[in-house]
């Protein structure tokens, strides 16, 4: 993908993501205002609960997939990252390992 292509499909993105939330914002405050906060606030909790625990998972299975090259090279993650970073490793990276930063 070229370059001013990505910068448009942000822009197409941001621009739909804007109106997905104007639109969230108006249901909500009619919500509210025919007297259904305490439902709104419930389902939302509930949404950003199921959301946390969504990417807890994710963390937890991501660890698991990292245990290998860990136990492999005899360094974790957050080491491995470091090192990279600092130009220790060279440029040669096994897949998945030494990205501790999606943490």
């Amino acid at each position: 993908m070229l370059p001013e292509d990505r910068e448009a499909d942000a822009i197409f993105q941001n621009e739909r993501s804007n109106r997905m939330i104007y639109n969230a914002q108006r249901k909500i405050a009619v919500l509210i205002e025919i007297g259904a906060a305490n439902m709104v606030e419930n389902t939302i909790n509930k949404l950003i609960s199921f959301q946390i625990a969504k990417y807890q998972r994710a963390i937890r299975q991501i660890k698991q997939e990292l245990k290998p090259f860990e136990e492999k090279y005899l360094m974790t993650s957050e080491e491995c990252y470091k090192r990279f970073n600092d130009g220790e490793l060279g440029d040669v990276r096994e897949t998945g390992f030494c990205f501790y930063q999606v943490f």
